[in-house]
This record gives structure tokens, C-alpha cells and sequence, in this order.
């Protein structure tokens, strides 16, 4: 895979990145909540604006997933509390099942312990065999079966994997 890169979330990635989440809405849709709110530009900006300041407060840090200067998905460490965080990520439907995932995923592991972080977890659906292996094949290991969550008006099963840092 050429020219691989986590680049922070800026307010210039906003078309492009709106344009993304547009040509894969009815795949991403399947396993994320934010999609359907998630309908313009403008909007796009507004995120872009808010994990801003969270990444001022040290709470949360945004990154694009990029391939050869093209965005193909994110991925950010969430809720940063006493060294602990959750992961969350996404890649656009031409990219799954290629290592681009778990190639951000790792990247971020090392992130993490470079900001010190002890603990991360990852929480994903219990029907979203990929992002269960993105999980494993970043170090994490199978926890337990987290509360269900409401996923396009139904009860979803959540999955958690933890990796503990060095």
C-alpha cells in the first residue's frame, strides 16, 4: 500500500471528506449512527469544528485516513479519560477487506502510547465481522459483549475489545 498517512482533521478536508461519506452513505450507514445526519458540507465543517476543540482540550483526536493524498475513511481516539480512550474508525467500501483499516488502527495504537495512554478499546457491532478482525489484528483482544445500542430505528448487539499499553 503506497503513500499511507493519518493526517489531522482540518477544515479544509471538509469537501472532500463530505464527498466521501456521500458516495458511501448506504454502506456506512450499516454499522454507524451519524450517518444520516451527516447531510452537508456545512455540517461537515461544524464536526470538523467541534473535535477541533476537543483536541485543544486533550479529550479526542481526529485523523483522516489517507491513501496516496486521498481521504479513504478516519479514525480518532475518543473520550480521553485518566489514560484511557476509546477507538473508532471507518474506510470507505472500495477499501474494506485491504489492511487499510488495521494499518490506521495500528497506527493510532502507537499514538496512544506515545500520549501515554494505558488502555484502549474498541466497541463495534456484533454483526460487523470486519471490524472485529480490524480489532484483533491490532492487538486487541476479545472483552465482552457491551450494552445494545439503537442503529436505523433497531436494538444492535455491541462487541468490546481492549488492548492494555505497555
Amino acid at each position: 500500500m503506497n503513500a499511507f498517512s493519518l493526517v489531522n482533521l482540518k477544515e479544509q478536508h471538509a469537501d472532500e471528506l463530505f464527498s466521501l461519506i456521500e458516495k458511501n452513505r448506504s454502506f456506512l450507514r450499516k454499522h454507524l449512527p451519524w450517518v444520516d445526519s451527516t447531510r452537508s458540507v456545512a455540517q461537515t465543517k461544524e464536526f470538523i469544528y467541534s473535535v477541533s476543540r476537543l483536541r485543544i482540550e486533550g479529550r479526542a483526536f481526529f485523523y483522516l485516513i489517507c491513501i496516496e493524498g486521498e481521504i479513504v475513511g478516519t479514525i480518532s481516539i475518543n473520550n480521553v479519560r485518566n489514560m484511557e480512550s476509546s477507538i473508532s474508525y471507518w474506510v470507505s467500501e472500495k477499501h474494506i477487506n485491504l489492511g487499510v483499516a488495521t494499518r490506521a488502527c495500528r497506527g493510532i495504537v502507537v499514538l496512544a502510547k506515545n500520549m501515554a495512554m494505558t488502555k484502549l478499546k474498541i466497541s463495534c457491532a456484533k454483526g460487523n465481522v470486519a471490524s472485529q478482525k480490524v480489532a484483533i489484528n491490532s492487538g486487541f483482544s476479545y472483552s465482552h459483549e457491551g450494552e445494545r445500542v439503537i442503529l436505523n430505528g433497531e436494538y444492535i448487539d455491541v462487541l468490546e475489545f481492549r488492548l492494555e499499553l505497555p
